[in-house]
């Protein structure tokens, strides 16, 4: 009964997380026809939470934020938040209004305190001339200051149907000049570091432009605990099958040892919560995600230094046709990047 009763909670939260997922997504096809605008926020800001050193959970509450930030718009008319010009001020203050819409539908919806106050704050100002609260400074909580700096950045780098994006040094100079009166220095700072480091850039670029493709992502529409379940079995598939191909090639004894580094990847976390209890969210997908392409890129590297390119590349296309159907469309999406320019100067050696 325990059971039963557990899993009956787990699918009642599937289904409360799926609807507020998709009333959020419907907001940003309103007011973003072009599509991937939250998405981009939230891979924009998880990669400055990791740069800010956030642990799981925050990370975990700052995803999710980031994705439902905007949330609130559905309570403002569409005659004030598509109007093509200026607002007036009685405009001006409904669209002000969407932040405390929003959190007052989190909070309904029983999410976390940490998400509902994120959201409640993400428009305000460093400076304190910001809402609904005219918080300043360190009173702002930190998720709302990164969430605002990544939307910021989002709004000026992304392609509009009026007009092209900004190039990303163009922003950030933007970001550094409102430094300390929009937008927190630190937080400027820590995408400043991201964007100057060309294997963090390259990462967050394509995960922005994996977000921002059509179709791009088979997980996009799925709960995180179905995306999570579908990318493992998708990975260990994909491995097993491409371990099995390298076996005829190079023998047992060398299949043995690349199988030996594969390691056992949790599909859950622990959570913080009291009765200790297990959790997925977004943060946990993407984490998984990088952690399946690093493990592949791993296991193809040492594969060439055996059979070499040509031969690797047909063994993972050999392992690919292998796979259930259902499964084909999402390896693509997790080969991604995968196969390396050149092999590795260290691996296995027959």
């Amino acid at each position: 009964m325990a059971l039963d009763r557990a899993e009956a909670h787990r699918a009642l939260r599937v289904t409360r997380d799926r609807m507020i997922v998709s009333l959020a997504e419907a907001v940003d096809a309103r007011d973003h026809p072009t599509g991937g605008h939250s998405r981009r926020i939230q891979a924009l800001a998880r990669a400055i939470g990791q740069g800010l050193g956030l642990d799981p959970d925050l990370l975990d509450y700052l995803d999710t934020a980031a994705l439902l930030h905007d949330i609130g718009k559905i309570g403002v008319r569409d005659a004030v938040l598509l109007k093509p010009g200026d607002l007036s001020q009685a405009e001006r203050r409904e669209v002000e209004q969407h932040s405390l819409i929003g959190a007052r539908i989190l909070a309904a919806a029983g999410l976390r305190e940490e998400v509902v106050q994120a959201v409640r704050h993400a428009h305000e100002w460093f400076d304190g001339t910001g809402y609904p609260g005219r918080l300043a400074g360190d009173r702002i909580p930190l998720l709302s200051r990164i969430v605002a700096v990544a939307d910021a950045f989002e709004a000026m780098t992304a392609d509009r149907p009026y007009r092209r994006g900004t190039t990303w040094e163009n922003a950030l100079a933007e970001l550094q000049r409102q430094a300390g009166t929009q937008f927190d220095p630190r937080v400027v700072e820590a995408l400043c570091e991201i964007l100057s480091d060309p294997d963090r850039r390259a990462r967050l670029a394509a995960e922005i432009s994996a977000v921002s493709a059509s179709g791009g992502d088979p997980t996009a529409d799925l709960h995180p605990v179905e995306a999570s379940q579908l990318l493992a079995k998708t990975f260990y598939a994909l491995a097993w099958y491409f371990i099995e191909g390298f076996e005829q090639t190079a023998g047992p004894e060398l299949a043995e040892r690349l199988l030996d580094r594969l390691p056992v990847i949790p599909l859950f976390e622990p959570s913080a919560s009291r009765d200790g209890s297990v959790s997925v969210s977004h943060a946990t997908v993407l984490r998984r995600l990088d952690q399946y392409r690093q493990q592949l890129r791993d296991l193809v590297e040492q594969a060439q230094q055996v059979c070499g390119d040509r031969i690797c590349r047909n063994l993972l296309h050999e392992a690919v046709r292998n796979l259930p159907p259902e499964l084909r469309e999402p390896s693509g999406f997790l080969l991604r990047g995968v196969l390396p320019e050149s092999p590795s100067s260290n691996g296995l050696r027959a």
